[in-house]
C-alpha cells in the first residue's frame, strides 16, 4: 500500500477511536469514581430476583445525573482530554510498530 493509504487509515482509526471515546466517556468516569469509592448517594431498599428486600447502592446512571446535577453535564466530561491523547498516541504508536 502506498504512504497515503497508509496515513488515510491512520487517520480514520484516530478518528474512530476519538469519536467512541467521546461517547463512553461519561460512562467510563462515573465507573472509575465508583472503583476508587466515590459513593455520594445512600443506597436505597429494593428487591432482589427472589423478591426479597436489600439495600442496593445506585446504578451508573444514576450516579451520572447525580454528578450533572453539581457539576453540569460537562463535568462528566471530566478527564476527557487525558483519554483522548492516550488514545491518539496509543493509536500513532501502534501503527508505527506495525
Amino acid at each position: 500500500p502506498s504512504a497515503g493509504a497508509i496515513m488515510a487509515d491512520a487517520a480514520s482509526q484516530v478518528l474512530l477511536g476519538s469519536g467512541l471515546t467521546i461517547l463512553s466517556q461519561p460512562l467510563m468516569y462515573v465507573k472509575v469514581l465508583i472503583q476508587v469509592g466515590y459513593e455520594p448517594l445512600p443506597p436505597t431498599i429494593g428487591r432482589n430476583i427472589f423478591g426479597r428486600q436489600v439495600c442496593q447502592l445506585p446504578g451508573l446512571f444514576c450516579y451520572a445525573q447525580h454528578i450533572a446535577s453539581i457539576d453540569g453535564k460537562r463535568g462528566l466530561f471530566t478527564g476527557l482530554t487525558p483519554r483522548l491523547c492516550s488514545g491518539v498516541l496509543g493509536t500513532v504508536v501502534h501503527g508505527k510498530v506495525l
